[in-house]
């Protein structure tokens, strides 16, 4: 956990450091949950519920995070997954997993239902404000193409802007 010259380094993390390295499992695992309602809701919002043809593009990588009943999956995984621990590891490990679940999961699946859900509106805010910072870039060329004063004012000091923040050699 720590390192200064003169420290001798330790081999045996898993003899000091069980009990981080279990909860750190934890997390990933939750993390796996919760990918599983983002990417499904995503898919299904940029398709437009048509996600088949998407979803193959995607597999087996981040695809493999898409179902059609990604709600009912992160539940009966999550539920499972904590017998499983319950009767592996014991109560205490059990109840860590189900209290560090339990918030993250909960407001991952609010996020991500609904109609629209909170997701939606966000890609959708996200998508609007992109389409006009492009916008914004479109009109600028072509003022600039046309010979627009201002334009090449603003050219002229983006680019002084971009020289700064070059390292000088």
């Amino acid at each position: 956990y720590l390192h200064e010259d003169g420290l001798i380094m330790r081999h045996d993390k898993e003899a000091f450091a069980m009990d981080a390295i279990k909860a750190a499992s934890f997390g990933s695992t939750i993390g796996d949950y919760i990918r599983i309602l983002f990417f499904s809701k995503y898919v299904e919002v940029l398709t437009e519920g048509n996600s088949e043809k998407l979803k193959k593009i995607i597999d087996p990588f981040t695809g493999c995070f898409v179902s059609k009943i990604p709600v009912t999956i992160v539940y009966l995984r999550y539920g499972l997954n904590a017998l499983e621990i319950f009767r592996s590891r014991g109560s205490a490990d059990g109840e860590a997993f189900l209290h560090q679940g339990r918030k993250r999961i909960r407001a991952a699946v609010k996020f991500t239902t609904g109609n629209p859900c909170p997701l939606a509106k966000q890609l959708k805010a996200e998508k609007e404000g992109w389409n006009y910072y492009y916008d914004i870039l479109d009109n600028f060329e072509a003022a600039i193409g046309t010979s627009s004063v201002k334009a090449a004012a603003i050219q002229k000091k983006a680019e002084s802007i971009l020289d700064a923040c070059r390292i000088q050699r």
